[in-house]
């Protein structure tokens, strides 16, 4: 295969062994190449401007700056960046940030190789790649937010809501959330309406029922 058509990648993990396997499978396809690895997300930043990988593989959860935040830093140096995510967790939080950050994909550990290689050439082509774990956190993601529009709360009063269900007062509230307590006590009564709730119980039942809160 021609020298051009060979994608460089740079692979981002804090385990040793890991990068070792990814390397040794990568180095396997005569289309891919790793001219960088980094074990954090900030030797990570420097290692890209460095090394301009066509196709950087980002582990999301690591010390000292975690995958997000690389990448936010990586996207922000160079917005073309095609940034992977290959990850163990398939948590609707991080599928979240991954997207609104700008990562290209979102796919597991567990994926064999060639799918992998295969995901690798669709991100280096401008194609989105998103397993099926992470397209049914998308799918999830979308039906939280169409109930929390039908139910028309406004984000202030979804974040005063979700402190209301863990048992927090409106004190408790307000200095949680740098508000006074007027506004909190403002907020829970339009939240009550809205529910058509008579009292904080009732309205913290139909947010679980409506699974309003992402971790519901």
């Amino acid at each position: 295969m021609d020298e051009k058509e060979i994608i460089s990648i740079m692979l981002v993990d804090d385990h040793d062994m890991v990068r070792l396997g990814l390397r040794t499978a990568i180095e396997a396809s005569d289309s891919l190449e790793v001219v960088a690895e980094a074990k954090n997300g900030t030797l990570a930043y420097d290692l890209y401007r460095e090394n301009k990988p066509d196709v950087v593989l980002m582990d999301l959860l690591m010390p000292e700056l975690n995958g997000i935040e690389a990448a936010k830093l990586i996207l922000e140096y160079d917005p073309n960046a095609k940034i992977l995510a290959l990850t163990s967790y398939e948590k609707d939080e991080l599928v979240k940030s991954a997207v609104q950050v700008g990562i290209k994909g979102y796919i597991l550990k567990s994926i064999r190789m060639k799918a992998l290689e295969a995901a690798i050439h669709d991100v280096y082509q401008g194609n989105l790649v998103y397993g099926q774990a992470a397209t049914q956190s998308l799918i999830r993601i979308q039906q939280l937010k169409n109930k929390q529009e039908e139910l028309n709360l406004t984000p202030s009063e979804l974040g005063v809501l979700e402190l209301v269900a863990t048992g927090m007062s409106n004190k408790e509230i307000a200095n949680k959330l740098f508000i006074s307590t007027s506004t909190v006590k403002k907020h829970v009564s339009n939240i009550l309406g809205k529910l058509d709730a008579k009292n904080r119980a009732e309205a913290t039942a139909i947010a679980i029922e409506h699974k309003l809160f992402e971790n519901t």
